[in-house]
């Protein structure tokens, strides 16, 4: 005897396919995306939440590491562009740095009768060991103010090159509105790629055996430009970027090994002229005059031979420290603090130097 159903064949909630088997209703593609992005958002959010938990952290790490790092990661960042920076709202030689990551007060917005100078150099510009208003460009300031509406931005930061200041003039310098440029760059073009590495805080990655120029370039890669961005905005990111760099093999990353090219200096003469020449279009092409400095140093001397051929050969304003001050070489000692960098006295003295070229025309600007 057969049983009959009357309610004929059982159909089950969840289907069944043509041949009778039964199947599990798939979700659609759109369900299952937003279900992995929002358990993908949600991990990071709670990741993010407990690096927070545990603590900041700054990373990449400040760009003067080996013995210089803990002296020096209050004050400096990592800068994507130019390989570092001051910190913004820290304090250097008494002084805040200001927003830009400048020495010296804050930049407002130009009037429409303000003549303005950008001041490009390294630690001599930036005034290293001499308060803020004796260094050269705060006395030219003084002196130019006497005539009229002026500022002088002082954008000379330690340890930079021509090349930071070419990247810098573009990047950073134009949305400043400068009516001229003052340019004062030298020894530290000359100093080796591992000079540099040794200060440089992913030196057993990105910059061993690389020149300025080769270091720019390679950080502008979609891959490094993605983790710079993530660096910048994530916590977790910079917590994982710090874990993944001390687990890295010691011998790779050791600040202290060249592998390529270790007497290679970081701007080499051809990236000099490449430089000086691409500061000289961005300024012509947006009306800025530029003054081309010869640095004045005590124990150095190889960079004034390609500018002084560059001034020449561009028509190029220059002010020669070097040679101007020739009749100073047996006193050197009573105007600079170490072989580099100028006392408040060396300061004053370059000041005179370059407002025997400046003054009278820049002046003349001013009560016009």
């Amino acid at each position: 005897m057969t049983d009959d159903f009357s309610e004929g064949p059982v159909s089950l909630a969840h289907g069944s396919d043509s041949k009778g088997t039964d199947t599990l209703a798939e979700p659609s593609k759109g369900k299952l995306f937003l279900f992995g992005a929002t358990t993908t958002i949600l991990f990071f959010a709670v990741l993010e939440g407990f690096s927070r938990l545990v603590g900041t952290i700054q990373f990449p790490p400040a760009p003067l590491v080996s013995e210089l790092f803990a002296r020096w990661s209050h004050n400096h960042e990592y800068d994507p562009l130019l390989f570092w920076r001051l910190r913004p709202g820290s304090t250097i030689q008494r002084d805040m740095i200001n927003s830009l990551g400048l020495r010296g007060p804050e930049v407002t917005d130009k009037t429409a009768d303000e003549f303005r100078v950008l001041s490009l150099g390294e630690s001599t510009t930036f005034g290293w060991k001499v308060p803020y208003e004796l260094c050269y460009s705060a006395q030219l300031e003084t002196r130019l103010r006497a005539h009229g509406n002026a500022r002088i931005i002082n954008a000379g930061l330690p340890g930079y090159s021509v090349f930071q200041g070419r990247v810098f003039l573009e990047h950073r310098g134009l949305a400043l509105s400068p009516d001229a440029v003052l340019l004062y760059f030298g020894v530290n073009d000359f100093l080796n790629v591992a000079f540099r590495q040794e200060r440089d805080s992913r030196a057993g990655t990105t910059s061993r055996g690389l020149t300025d120029r080769q270091l720019f370039v390679s950080r502008q890669r979609w891959a490094v430009k993605t983790a710079d961005w993530l660096y910048a905005r994530s916590n977790a990111v910079r917590w994982i970027g710090w874990l993944a760099h001390q687990a890295a093999d010691p011998a790779a990353s050791s600040p202290n090994e060249v592998q390529a090219h270790p007497t290679l200096p970081r701007v080499p003469e051809e990236d000099r002229w490449a430089s000086l020449s691409d500061i000289l279009d961005i300024c012509r092409e947006n009306d800025i005059e530029l003054i081309i400095i010869v640095p004045w140093y005590r124990d150095f001397e190889g960079h004034a031979l390609l500018l002084r051929r560059f001034a020449d050969e561009s028509g190029v304003p220059m002010v020669d420290l070097q040679a101007s001050l020739q009749h100073l070489s047996s006193r050197k000692s009573e105007f600079f603090i170490d072989g580099s960098h100028p006392s408040a006295e060396g300061h004053h003295v370059i000041a005179d130097e370059i407002w025997k070229v400046i003054g009278a025309p820049w002046s003349t600007a001013l009560t016009h």
